[in-house]
This record gives C-alpha cells, sequence and structure tokens, in this order.
C-alpha cells in the first residue's frame, strides 16, 4: 500500500513538473506596417493626391494600398463599416498618386473640402494587418500668373488674385492684393508689400510670409501666424499671401530682373483658395 501511495505521489510531481502534454503555442501576430506620408495638390478643376511608399513597402507579403476619398466629411472618426464606403478602389493599389477630376460622377466643387485618406496593406500566413490611415484635406483653387512692375513706374505694379488682374496706381476697382516697390534692405533689391503701404488711396491690407525654398506644390497648408507686411523677392523661395478678404494664396516669383527701358519687374504663378479662411491650397 505504501509503494502505491509512493508511486502515486511520483507521477503527480511528474505531471506537475511536465504536464499533461505539449502546451498550444499562440501563432505570431501579424506583422505591423506602417502608414505613408500623403500630400493633396489642388488644381482648378482637379485634385491630385500622392503618398510616399510605406516603409515596408519592399518587404514580403506587402499587397498596396487603400486610397479613401470623402467631401465635406472627414474620415479620421469613421468606423471600417463607413470607410468602406468611401474606397476608391476595392482593392490594394500599387500606385503612389492619384489625380481626382470627379467626386464619385460628380463634378469637383469650389469651397468644397475634400478628405483623401492612405492605408498601407499586407498579407501574411498570419493575416492581414492594415496601416492606420492617414488624413489630409484640400479644396480646389484659382490657378494664375502674371507679370507686374515697381510701383514707381508708369504701368502696372499691383495685382489682383481673385481677378487675375495686374493694375495701375489709379486703379481702385478692384484694389490689388499685393504691390512691387524697391528695397534697400531686400537681397534682391524688390519686395511684395501690402497695398496700405504704396501711399496710394489703397487701403486693404494684406499679410505675407515665406513658406519655403520648393516648388509651389512643396507646401500643401499654412498655419495663421507670423504674417509680415511685406517680404523680399526670391525666386527659391514659395510665399503664402492673405488678402484683405481672408483669401489665402501661394505664390512663386518664376523671374525678376529689368526690362528693356530699365524698369524693375516679377513675373510669377499662383494658386488662389477661393474658400475663405481655409489655408489649403
Amino acid at each position: 500500500m505504501r509503494n502505491i501511495i509512493v508511486g502515486l505521489v511520483a507521477l503527480a510531481v511528474a505531471l506537475a513538473f511536465f504536464g499533461c502534454g505539449e502546451e498550444e503555442t499562440p501563432p505570431p501576430s501579424p506583422p505591423s506596417i506602417t502608414a505613408p506620408e500623403v500630400t493633396p495638390i489642388p488644381y482648378d478643376d482637379s485634385i491630385k493626391v500622392v503618398w510616399t511608399q510605406s516603409p515596408e513597402h519592399n518587404e514580403e507579403g506587402f499587397a498596396g494600398y487603400y486610397l479613401y476619398v470623402s467631401k465635406n466629411v472627414s474620415l479620421e472618426d469613421m468606423d471600417e463599416a463607413a470607410l468602406g464606403t468611401h474606397l476608391v478602389f476595392t482593392s490594394p493599389t500599387s500606385d503612389t498618386e492619384y489625380l481626382m477630376t470627379d467626386y464619385f460622377g460628380d463634378t469637383l466643387e469650389d469651397g468644397a473640402i475634400y478628405y483623401f485618406g492612405v492605408r498601407a496593406v499586407r498579407t501574411t500566413e498570419n493575416g492581414d494587418t492594415v496601416s492606420p490611415i492617414e488624413v489630409v484635406e484640400t479644396s480646389p483653387v484659382m490657378l494664375g500668373g502674371g507679370r507686374i512692375y515697381f510701383i514707381g513706374s508708369d504701368t502696372v505694379c499691383g495685382f489682383n488674385f481673385e481677378h487675375n488682374i495686374a493694375l495701375t496706381v489709379d486703379q481702385t476697382d478692384p484694389e490689388p492684393d499685393m504691390v512691387l516697390d524697391t528695397s534697400t534692405t531686400s537681397e534682391s533689391g524688390l519686395v511684395i508689400k501690402s497695398p496700405h503701404l504704396a501711399g496710394t488711396v489703397w487701403t486693404g491690407v494684406s499679410q505675407f510670409k515665406i513658406l519655403g525654398v520648393g516648388n509651389i506644390d512643396d507646401f500643401p497648408e499654412t498655419a495663421d501666424a507670423d504674417w509680415e507686411e511685406q517680404v523680399d523677392v526670391s525666386s527659391t523661395k514659395v510665399t503664402v499671401v492673405k488678402t484683405a478678404q481672408n483669401h489665402y494664396v501661394k505664390l512663386k516669383i518664376t523671374s525678376f530682373g529689368t526690362d528693356e527701358e530699365g524698369r524693375y519687374y516679377i513675373n510669377f504663378q499662383y494658386k488662389y483658395q477661393t474658400k475663405t479662411n481655409y489655408p489649403h491650397f
């Protein structure tokens, strides 16, 4: 009897130590994936959205990108079911840009806000992994360009972006949003400045700041801060103008110099946001 008891105790100890059998190892979690960086580029009748490659783009199982677009409703707080109704492609795409010329069959609307979201997807034997959604927004803009001369000349020296028109000092309807003047402190010898500083009957107050060095589409938005009443003329930098009517304008000076008559001038291109108080362009 004692031997039986000793045996049972030994068996219990062995079972406790070694277990009753092999425990099942849980399958590893699907590998993580990172959302790409997304940039919207608006035009007057279309919007292009571009995104960088996800860091996992070239790794095993990478499937592509889901693109979502919504009008006037942000994508950030939508659940999976709602997001699914805003998919541009039903399956992941390998592309990293998309030109939107209509919104699910409707012409793009001036003043409407369009939200774009991109998620990266990878598929492995352990399941699908979808990155968080990266959301950006923008609205169609008006494209334009022109040439103006410095305010001491006898020709056009101011420019109104909304009407895409250059103005002389005696024109007041409409008033300009910027004027060109000379400067002893600017490296280029020229500045663009608010019309109320021109010494004419113009009273409109515009504000300016430099966004940075680059091309006009490198800066999709701005903060409403750090404004000045004038900025130096530069062909390497992108400027933003906030007009007296609270429209944001992204400006790129393409060239400057003097003409055959010795008059200073600038050539420029711009994107004018028709939606007031909306700093996306």
